[in-house]
């Protein structure tokens, strides 16, 4: 009987695996791909799509998509500068101002003083403060912050965005000699083009994305602190009328009780020692920080109202010249809104083939090709000297997470090994050095990171030799698997010299 010839399934090697003594280790040694490398082809590297994409290609689209970017931030500045040419903001912070200097100029006490910087603070000493007048004074000093934030934002985007270059079908933007460096550099030989060159686009395009963003951003903080700002206003203004009524209601019953006082002189009838005479704010008793001022109640900002009605201890000025500095700021406020929002500040459309560009550029730079097969080295370290897995024990040696890939012809092929990486010296006689050794010229080592390994059974198919099994009840003809051992990377050990100073602290006493 011919026995029929197949290759072994993954329970198979496994089960093989097991009687020559080996196993699996979770993802330290694992027939799958360990989880953060999920999605990329890992089976069949040399065949894969992101080891073989054309470089040529990438460059090209890299530099498309850069263009793209640049314009879309140029058009994006013109957009702003538009509005902030107008004017609109240093009216409004003017404005602001004109209105606080207003009001104290016009009281003989500080309605809402532009220095109020907590409403803990100077409130409680000035009882005609209150909250909605810190709010107010805040508002005014973030906007002002966020345009000075935009402008330098926009300043910043101008020196870096490649110069224009107008051509005949229009305007171009130049890639800053990338272009060059491919008519002259690239050939059909993707192994040859420099990866130095795919990064320095990748950095472009992200710092061009980066400073677009920034810039929405602002624009958005902007926006939200116009918004902030009327809403402020608004709360302010309805304190403020709603402080004058109270002093108007306040006057009139002390003026009331005055001609009263008269009345009963008159005829002859004593005065009673509860009847007040006329005050001001905090004056006999009268404590405006008492009363709430943020009701709901329609509050009435005709003049005559308060002309002649309010104490003359408190007036220098008529107050229909701060109606009018409300009014002004506030329309300001709603004319800028409307600007912001009808501006056209969008972000980008993003191109999701960028993120597998660099997935797949980055990805490849860091694969390189080994005796057994591929290491893909690990983009986290745990570098020299820093706390360990936020513990408190200190690092004495730098150590990187790579994984290995083995060769088709191994089982299991996917490994995750601790590899000893580049120390923290700067000479690099030291880079795989540890302990410095106090009193040397430049800091001597005391000792060495040395690579740690731990020898584990994998299985590997002997070309051109066969063997008999049984699986499933059947026996079958299959490649021959044989065991061998895999020196696998542990970790990195700080070994200290004989001779050295830390010698003597190895043993306990």
């Amino acid at each position: 009987m011919k026995l029929r010839r197949a290759n072994l399934t993954v329970q198979n090697l496994a089960q093989l695996l097991r009687n020559e003594g080996g196993g699996f280790i979770g993802d330290i040694v694992s027939a799958v791909p360990p989880q953060h490398l999920h999605g990329y082809e890992l089976h069949n590297i040399e065949n894969s799509a992101w080891m073989n994409h054309d470089k040529a290609e990438l460059i090209t689209n890299l530099e498309s998509l850069l263009v793209n970017h640049n314009q879309h931030q140029n058009q994006l500045r013109h957009n702003i500068q538009q509005y902030l040419s107008y004017g609109r903001i240093s009216t409004i912070l003017a404005l602001g101002v004109s209105l606080l200097e207003a009001l104290n100029n016009s009281f003989t006490v500080n309605i809402c003083p532009s220095n109020v910087t907590s409403p803990a603070g100077n409130i409680s000493s000035q009882p005609i403060v209150f909250n909605t007048c810190f709010v107010l004074v805040s508002e005014i000093s973030k906007m002002n912050s966020i345009n000075f934030q935009l402008e330098e934002a926009l300043i910043s985007s101008d020196v870096n965005t490649p110069a224009e270059q107008v051509t005949g079908g229009g305007i171009r933007y130049s890639t800053e000699g990338v272009s060059d460096y491919m008519a002259i550099n690239i050939t059909s030989d993707n192994s040859i083009i420099s990866d130095d060159v795919i990064d320095d686009l990748l950095n472009k395009v992200k710092v061009v994305q980066g400073t677009s963003e920034n810039i929405i951003h602002l624009h958005q903080c902007l926006l939200n602190a116009t918004l902030s700002f009327l809403q402020a206003l608004s709360s302010f203004e309805h304190d403020f009328f709603k402080m004058l009524e109270l002093l108007k209601e306040h006057n009139q019953t002390t003026q009331s009780e005055a001609y009263a006082s008269y009345e009963k002189l008159r005829t002859g009838v004593d005065i009673h020692d509860d009847v007040a005479t006329t005050g001001s704010i905090g004056v006999n008793g009268y404590d405006m920080s008492t009363q709430n001022w943020n009701t709901q109640s329609s509050i009435n900002r005709s003049v005559w109202n308060y002309t002649g009605v309010l104490p003359v201890q408190l007036i220098n000025a008529n107050i229909s010249d701060i109606m009018e500095l409300f009014d002004v700021l506030a329309s300001n406020l709603t004319q800028f809104e409307d600007m912001l929002i009808l501006a056209n500040v969008t972000r980008p459309i993003h191109d999701p083939m960028l993120d597998t560009w660099t997935d797949w550029h980055n990805l490849r730079r860091r694969t390189k090709r080994n005796a057994s097969g591929f290491t893909i080295s690990g983009e986290q370290c745990q570098k020299q000297g820093a706390l360990i897995n936020q513990t408190n024990f200190i690092s004495l040696c730098s150590t990187c997470v790579h994984t290995t890939v083995l060769d088709n012809c191994y089982f299991p092929r996917f490994l995750t090994e601790k590899v000893c990486g580049r120390g923290s010296s700067s000479n690099p006689l030291y880079q795989n050095s540890c302990l410095c050794m106090p009193g040397q010229i430049v800091g001597g080592p005391a000792g060495q990171c040395q690579q740690q390994r731990f020898h584990i059974v994998v299985l590997k198919k002997t070309p051109g030799r066969c063997m008999k099994i049984k699986s499933q009840g059947q026996e079958i003809i299959t490649d021959q698997w044989e065991s061998t051992t895999y020196p696998l990377r542990i970790g990195c050990e700080c070994v200290i010299h004989q001779n050295s100073m830390f010698a003597k602290y190895a043993l306990f006493p």
